[in-house]
């Protein structure tokens, strides 16, 4: 009888990926996570090169015939590379205490708290600071942090 092979706690039976474990969220204020931004701006830049990138050879990738394998395989490699620079950019992010939470925008989130309740802190390239706050529950709704 074939016993059935044990997989790690950490990885994803399905993708056989690692899974982050869960991880202690630092609270920001506004001063500290503006703080980061010279740090955060410097890997963001990095980022949005490496996807612009990736997503380059992705449509590359699309187009190139299913026979023409050797093209098909040249293209998957350096799509895997750039994935992986993209995931080690996001885990930068992440030592800081911070999630990429869009690549498009390369909007960058910090755990807060304002008025007791869980909040983010929310910058994207082009803002001076970190200026905005959004509900846990409110993606797609920036406030300015003058509301508060």
């Amino acid at each position: 009888m074939k016993m059935p092979r044990k997989t790690s706690p950490a990885t994803n039976r399905v993708t056989q990926h690692f899974v982050e474990p869960p991880r202690q969220q630092r609270l920001f204020t506004p001063q500290q996570a503006n703080q980061t931004l010279p740090l955060v701006r410097r890997i963001v830049d990095d980022l949005r090169h490496e996807h612009a990138a990736a997503k380059k050879l992705h449509d590359e990738l699309c187009t190139v015939p299913l026979m023409d394998r050797g093209q098909r395989r040249r293209i998957g490699r350096q799509l895997t590379r750039s994935v992986r620079k993209l995931e080690l950019f996001v885990e930068e992010i992440r030592s800081i205490g911070a999630d990429v939470v869009d690549y498009r925008t390369a909007t960058v989130e910090f755990a807060a708290r304002i008025d007791d309740r869980p909040v983010v802190l929310s910058w994207r390239p082009g803002e001076e600071r970190v200026d905005h706050w959004r509900e846990l529950t409110a993606e797609d709704q920036r406030l300015p942090l003058a509301t508060v």
